[in-house]
């Protein structure tokens, strides 16, 4: 019986320090199957409601063509407003 495997991500906050693109690559060679997007105003903003609709299209071939899946986009604080600019984010991202 082979056991099941079940799909891994890992949130890019842990690369706040790091693009997007080296976040990604180094959760890719780590293994992960996926990562959730940090959006952190202060903190760490990975991605932004300013980025735009071919911004995001871009986000999402990065991952694809890293094999990643995008599970989710971190939204802190969680203002209704901040909210609503991460569903909009995650519709961009697919």
């Amino acid at each position: 019986m082979t056991a099941r495997r079940f799909p891994l991500s890992c949130n890019t906050v842990l690369f706040r320090d790091h693009t997007l693109r080296e976040s990604l690559e180094a959760l890719a060679w780590s293994g992960y199957d996926g990562a959730e997007l940090a959006y952190i105003p202060g903190m760490v903003e990975h991605v932004t409601p300013e980025m735009g609709d071919a911004t995001l299209a871009d986000v999402r071939r990065m991952a694809d063509d890293l094999g990643l899946r995008l599970y989710s986009i971190e939204v802190t604080p969680s203002t209704p407003d901040r909210i609503e600019a991460a569903c909009v984010m995650a519709a961009g991202l697919g």
